[in-house]
């Protein structure tokens, strides 16, 4: 199975499903976060935009976002969603290698494409190439790293009960690894936290 294959099962309830696993505490703080990662006059590339689930809250903050994903029916959440947008392109591509020219973007987000992946190298590369001199990487990613015994049984329990068993490229990252695969891809990182009550996310910035 390809790494979007599983997800593309998934694509009808997927958000609702997100919300149910990971908690609104959690989502309210990445929200949060990304208010303060982009420019205005921003044209960003996102990699993996799935449904368009954290595309919604940066196409208020740039002028543009070019949403990616590889599957087609995530692709068709997505497309419902930014119906009429002017301000969002989503076209299907391969985050590890896509057809876009060198230095072409101002801003790379990826959420939830990390840990996912079987190749996070690549995708990393494949960022750090389509990223105009002084571009800026931004990196969401949900892990169990950091979780009490008994919050990682609840998160668990509940990604069980609405995806069943993880894809075996699963990982849990801390925000040092995160920063460590991020600066090996060429990058200086900004900042790399976690955040999230219940569950956890990896925020990280960059520059190229």
């Amino acid at each position: 199975m390809n790494d979007y294959e599983y997800w593309s099962r998934l694509a009808p309830t997927y958000e609702d499903d997100n919300l149910y696993v990971i908690g609104q505490a959690t989502h309210d703080a990445i929200n949060s976060w990304l208010t303060g990662q982009f420019e205005n006059n921003d044209h960003v590339l996102e990699l993996g935009c799935g449904s368009g689930l954290f595309t919604e809250p940066v196409v208020g903050l740039v002028s543009h976002v070019t949403a990616t994903d590889m599957s087609d029916e995530m692709l068709d959440q997505a497309r419902i969603k930014f119906a009429g947008n002017d301000c969002v392109t989503i076209l299907k591509e391969d985050c590890c290698k896509t057809s876009f020219d060198d230095e072409t973007f101002d801003a790379v987000f990826l959420a939830n494409v990390i840990h996912l992946v079987s190749d996070p190298d690549s995708v990393l590369e494949e960022s750090h190439r389509l990223l105009k001199h002084g571009g800026r990487l931004v990196v969401v990613d949900f892990t169990s790293y950091g979780l009490t015994s008994q919050e990682r049984k609840i998160m668990i329990d509940r990604y069980f009960e609405r995806w069943g068993r993880p894809q075996r490229t699963n990982k849990a990252l801390s925000p040092e690894t995160m920063r460590s695969m991020v600066e090996k891809a060429g990058f200086k990182v900004v900042e790399s936290i976690l955040v999230g009550d219940g569950a956890r996310a990896v925020l990280l910035s960059a520059t190229n």
